[in-house]
């Protein structure tokens, strides 16, 4: 559930993962979606990925379908996860025995070009999440004694 306290909205998402199809199953507010990624090489160069989607959805409130193309590249961060911090922070002073250790991972906002069938408007050309996203992976209390 996502709450947003400036328009005071609450919304419902639930996602499934195939690992038969490789695919992601959505049940949002008001649509069901099937979404399907494939990453792929671009040539030579290790670094660069490319990502392509295709996305099946139903919307339960005007019942009609849509199908949605798209394809983006991946920085290596992305492709790994983010990118690792890891920062010991002194809770009892500078030279003190009690650390906190916090080991998280940045992870970069994807753009990504989105192909609607003829028929859809669409608002926007680029599509997918637009905020920067720290995962907290860990939050150590050290004793050094």
């Amino acid at each position: 559930m996502n709450y947003n306290t400036e328009s005071a909205t609450l919304q419902f998402k639930s996602s499934l993962e195939d690992p038969e199809l490789g695919g992601k199953v959505t049940l949002s507010n008001k649509e069901l979606g099937v979404e399907k990624c494939w990453l792929l090489s671009a040539g030579s160069v290790e670094d660069f990925v490319m990502r392509m989607r295709v996305r099946a959805a139903l919307n339960f409130l005007t019942h009609k379908t849509s199908v949605r193309f798209g394809f983006g590249t991946l920085l290596p961060m992305e492709v790994m996860g983010g990118l690792c911090l890891c920062k010991s922070l002194p809770l009892d002073g500078h030279d003190g025995n009690i650390k906190m250790e916090i080991k998280a991972k940045l992870i970069p906002p994807r753009v990504e070009i989105e192909c609607p069938l003829p028929e859809e408007n669409v608002s926007n050309g680029t599509d997918g999440d637009k905020d920067f996203m720290i995962k907290m992976d860990e939050i150590n209390l050290l004793l050094d004694y």
